[in-house]
């Protein structure tokens, strides 16, 4: 028995070996490391796999609980061992635990951890034992797993956003945006192509677009979408869309769902190129009209070519110009070249009035005449029937103004049927009217300055004007006679600029040459200078000239007229001679005088009337109210009475008065005044005199108080005492002195 025994333990031993050694094996390869706790005496076991999973050999890590405890991850250690001391004290059913161990390269794995409690005969834990399960790739894959489940949640949600945007963007933009798929029914339109359509986008969806806008099919748009969607090619086109009378932009992209078509309306953009090609054509054809203007064509000649050009923009339009008379009252034909020539000479000549037509009443009352139907105008009731047996149904006529609004003529428009001007008539209009306007006047400017160089040759002939050219690089003067005897000099004298500029005194040359110094941005100028005669005489004379420079800036010639102003010049300085006499005389006397033009209310006052009153010219007020102010207090209402009874009865007045000048200095004032009248007896202005008398008066009164202290008894004839005034209107004649 004993040896049976001992021969079966060797086998058991084998057995449990090769059962551990299977254990060991598949906890290798189930990656399990075993652990035991004895709770009781705080012993720990790790499993060789346990200290592997964490990169250890068994030798190299002591199954110590502070092993396990300090390799815990710092976000897991506090969840972790609550964990445990749950189970423990059996506040938790099963210990079964995720957490993160730190490997001996540094890095953390996860690991699942189970445990059992297993209790001694007394019913209290004594021991628990477990495993250790690595989880660190499934925990990757979750984690990998979760991202791509965020990533495709959040493409998912980004792609509904995008779509969302796209949405907004397409309801956002100007322009109206179709989509179409491979079947021609609308997938998207955005509201502002469901405006363009008059129909709400939810009623399009779906829907096949010809079917729903039949009136396209065969548009020149229809065939580029045809064309995009066969040949997968991006096309831009403008097409204009005559059912609705439209002009729209297409930019048509296509993708192998369909058409993605942007489009907006650009009839005003096609409008405005209209007109700008029709602008220039307007243009151009001014050009040649001005052309033939700048070039002295005759006015006949200029206007009927306006008119051809005028009528070739717009067929059917037969075009007239009348020219008013410059008495103001009749027409004349002048040009018409469409128009029937009986037509023509009946109106030449016509008048203007209020009933007088088209052209006649547009002249008369200085502004556009539109008749649409000749045949029931009452502005044509004195020329109907003869319009209408030329065919003449509508007349639009408009007048044509100079740049001082004065009407010289009329432009008229015919047609052969009634009807109203559009925009572009009222281009040709405009264009036509300002063009024969620059016409007629040039054409009256050229006419004048025929007559005025005429006169101006009569006046010379007649005249003491002279003319004159210096050329600047021979220094030749040639000159008229009437020059020559300006200078004292005969008529066959030869002349250079030395001999000229001889004559004149050298201060008055200096004026000259600075006068002729200047830029050629200043080629004018205008001097007045002496020139000394052959018998020693000074004769004064005004001068215009012009001095001409050539490209490089040097003067190259002077032109000019010369007017002899001696008479003028001695008669000023006589004036000026007389004026200082009366100055003088004025001051002597301490009498100063004024003038009050009533035509435009300008006030000249003599330099002694300001002495008298202390001020200077500038300061004195130019209205009555200001006058008074410097009337003493005690005198003023009194003044006021007498000078406003002398404005009703445009009477002379005569009175004495005080003033009180700046400084504070009273002085009495005797003061005269008189109208002047015209031929009707319209008062035209004031004259008058103030006289400072307060010396006289002061010594008249001196001399009183004298008498009476020596008790003569003998009065003097003059004023009574004090200042109180004569004060009285005194009537020197009629006013019709």
């Amino acid at each position: 028995m004993l040896q049976r025994d001992f021969t079966k333990r060797p086998r058991a031993k084998k057995t449990l070996k090769e059962t551990q050694q299977y254990l060991d094996l598949a906890l290798h390869a189930g990656n399990i490391g075993l652990w035991h706790w004895n709770i009781k005496t705080n012993t720990l076991y790790f499993s060789p796999e346990w200290k592997r999973q964490l990169g250890y050999q068994d030798h190299e890590l002591e199954s110590r609980f502070e092993e396990w405890e300090e390799r815990l991850h710092p976000e897991d250690r506090d969840s972790t061992l609550a964990a445990l001391k749950a189970y423990l004290e059996g506040r938790r059913r099963g210990y079964e635990v995720e957490f993160r161990l730190r490997h001996k390269d540094g890095s953390y794995r996860w690991m699942l951890a189970r445990g059992l409690l297993q209790a001694g005969p007394d019913g209290k834990p004594y021991r628990i034992s477990g495993c250790h399960l690595d989880i660190t790739e499934r925990k990757r894959a979750e984690e990998e797993h979760a991202r791509l489940l965020i990533r495709e949640q959040t493409a998912r949600a980004e792609a509904n956003a995008a779509r969302q945007q796209l949405g907004n963007i397409l309801e956002r933009i100007s322009d109206a945006f179709v989509a179409l798929d491979r079947d021609w029914r609308y997938t998207y339109v955005n509201q502002q192509a469901a405006t363009l359509f008059g129909r709400r986008p939810e009623d399009l969806i779906g829907r096949h677009i010809w079917t729903e806008f039949p009136e396209g099919a065969g548009q020149p748009f229809h065939m580029a979408y045809e064309k995009a969607m066969a040949e997968q090619v991006f096309i831009q086109m403008e097409n204009y869309y005559e059912p609705w009378d439209r002009w729209f932009e297409n930019r048509i992209y296509p993708s192998p769902d369909g058409l993605s078509i942007f489009f907006h309306e650009i009839t005003e953009r096609k409008r405005a190129e209209q007109a700008a090609r029709e602008s220039a054509e307007l243009l151009r054809c001014q050009n040649q009209v001005l052309e033939l203007i700048a070039e002295g064509a005759p006015l006949r000649e200029t206007l009927d070519f306006l008119l051809r050009v005028t009528e070739a923009q717009c067929p059917g339009m037969l075009c007239s110009i009348l020219l008013l008379d410059p008495d103001g009252v009749r027409v004349r034909h002048g040009a018409a070249p469409s128009l029937p020539e009986s037509f023509t000479r009946a109106i030449d000549g016509e008048s203007i009035g209020p009933q007088a037509g088209s052209c006649g009443t547009a002249a008369f009352r200085r502004e556009p005449v539109i008749v649409e139907d000749i045949a029931t105008d009452s502005l044509w009731d004195d020329y109907r029937d003869f319009a209408l047996k030329h065919d003449l149904r509508a007349c639009w006529s408009v007048p044509i103004f100079d740049e001082q609004r004065r009407v010289l003529g009329t432009f008229a428009l015919y047609f052969h049927n009634p009807g109203r001007p559009t925009g572009r008539h009222w281009q040709l209009i405009e264009m036509a009217t300002h063009t024969a306007a620059i016409a007629i006047v040039k054409n009256r400017e050229t006419e004048a300055l025929r007559a005025s160089e005429e006169r101006l040759r009569l006046a010379v002939i007649g005249g003491r004007v002279g003319i004159w050219e210096w050329d600047v690089s021979t220094n030749r003067v040639v000159c008229n006679g009437q020059l020559k005897a300006m200078f004292g000099w005969p008529e066959a004298e030869d002349l250079t600029s030395k001999k000229v500029m001889g004559a004149i005194p050298s201060e008055d040359r200096l004026r000259i040459d600075a006068a002729i110094q200047r830029s050629p941005s200043h080629p004018d100028y205008d001097v007045e200078h002496r020139i000394l005669w052959p018998d020693g005489s000074l004769h004064w004379i005004a001068t215009k000239g012009r001095v001409e420079y050539d490209a490089a800036g040097n003067r190259v010639r002077i032109r000019g007229v010369s007017v002899d102003i001696t008479d003028r010049k001695r008669a000023e300085e006589e004036t000026r001679r007389r004026e200082a006499l009366f100055a003088e005389a004025e001051r002597i006397a301490h009498l100063g005088s004024y003038e009050w033009d009533l035509r435009d209310s300008k006030v000249y006052r003599s330099e002694e009337l300001c002495r008298i009153f202390g001020l200077l010219p500038d300061q004195f007020e130019p209205t009555f109210e200001g006058y008074l102010e410097r009337v003493h207090p005690e005198d003023r209402s009194t003044t006021k009475q007498i000078i406003e009874q002398a404005f009703r009865e445009l009477e002379p007045f005569e009175f004495e008065e005080r003033i009180v000048r700046p400084d504070g200095a009273v002085r009495l004032l005797h003061s005269q005044g008189k109208w002047m009248f015209d031929e009707s007896h319209h008062p035209l202005k004031l004259v008058g005199i103030c006289q400072d008398i307060t010396e006289r008066k002061q010594a008249e009164d001196q001399l009183r108080r004298s008498e009476e202290r020596l008790g003569s008894g003998k009065r003097c004839p003059v004023a009574e005492p004090g200042y109180h005034h004569l004060v009285q209107l005194r009537r020197r004649g009629s006013r019709h002195r």
